[in-house]
């Protein structure tokens, strides 16, 4: 099973976050964010950062509705959060 922190580094990627973006979202490296990944990527038997993503919503890992809206500074807003412009 993937751990609590790749599953979180594969939830922000899901969102279109880029690996700085990850990194600087959750205090890391870049090198981290990476390693991260490699481990994800060998525990879900894939290669590349879109068959971990289609994989982990196949096997539910990451909620299928788990889209984001990028605003205009780069902030981030999952689908379902409130809007805190409303």
């Amino acid at each position: 099973p993937l751990t609590d922190r790749e599953t979180e580094v594969l939830a922000l990627l899901a969102t279109g976050m880029s690996n700085v973006e990850i990194g600087a979202e959750l205090f890391i490296s870049v090198n981290t964010v990476k390693s991260h990944l490699k481990n994800v990527y060998s525990k879900l038997g894939v290669s590349n950062r879109t068959r971990a993503l289609s994989t982990a919503l196949e096997l539910g890992v990451i909620p299928a509705d788990h889209t984001a809206k990028r605003r205009p500074a780069g902030q981030v807003i999952l689908a379902g959060e409130d809007d805190l412009a409303a």
